[in-house]
C-alpha cells in the first residue's frame, strides 16, 4: 500500500505530468495526494503507512459504589428499566447513559427481570343447554331525555 503511495508522489516529479492526471490514473483525489505528500515530506516512508483512527484518549465514566447501589435500588424497588433509571438519575444530578446503567444491572444479574407467569385461562363448559348463563351488568346513572 505504501509503495503505491510512494509511486504516486514521485510520478509527478519523474514525468512532470499534472497532479490531476496522476490522481485520476491512481484513482485518488487531489486532496488525498497532497495529504500523503505532506506526510511523506514530514516523516518519510513511514508517513505513507496507514494510521490508526482509534481515539487516543477517551473519557471513561466511573460509576461509584454508591451510584451502583442507587441504580440497583431503583431496579429492585420500582422495577424500572434502563431508560427510566437514567431519567431518575438525571433528576438527581447524575448524567449516565442507558448503556452504562445496563452494564451495572448486567454485572449484578438484574438486566432481565423474571416475568409473571400467565394464569391459565379457565374454560367454562356446559353439559346441557341453559346450564350456564352469562350476563353483562352495567351500572351508572340514567341521563334525562
Amino acid at each position: 500500500m505504501s509503495e503505491t503511495r510512494f509511486n504516486l508522489i514521485h510520478e509527478h516529479e519523474r514525468t512532470g505530468e499534472s497532479v490531476t492526471n496522476i490522481c485520476r490514473k491512481y484513482g485518488v483525489s487531489r486532496k488525498t495526494y497532497y495529504k500523503w505528500k505532506k506526510r511523506y515530506l514530514a516523516r518519510g516512508i513511514d508517513g505513507l503507512k496507514d494510521l490508526s483512527r482509534r481515539p487516543h484518549n477517551t473519557k471513561e465514566q466511573k460509576v461509584t459504589p454508591e451510584l451502583e447501589q442507587t441504580i440497583l435500588g431503583l431496579r429492585l424497588e420500582s422495577k424500572f428499566g434502563t431508560a427510566r433509571i437514567k431519567f431518575r438519575l438525571k433528576r438527581l444530578g447524575v448524567s449516565l447513559s442507558s448503556r452504562i446503567v445496563y452494564k451495572v444491572l448486567k454485572r449484578y444479574g438484574l438486566n432481565k427481570l423474571s416475568c409473571k407467569l400467565k394464569r391459565k385461562y379457565r374454560r367454562f363448559s356446559k353439559r346441557h343447554p341453559n346450564d350456564m348463563v352469562q350476563m353483562d351488568i352495567h351500572t351508572g346513572s340514567v341521563l334525562p331525555a
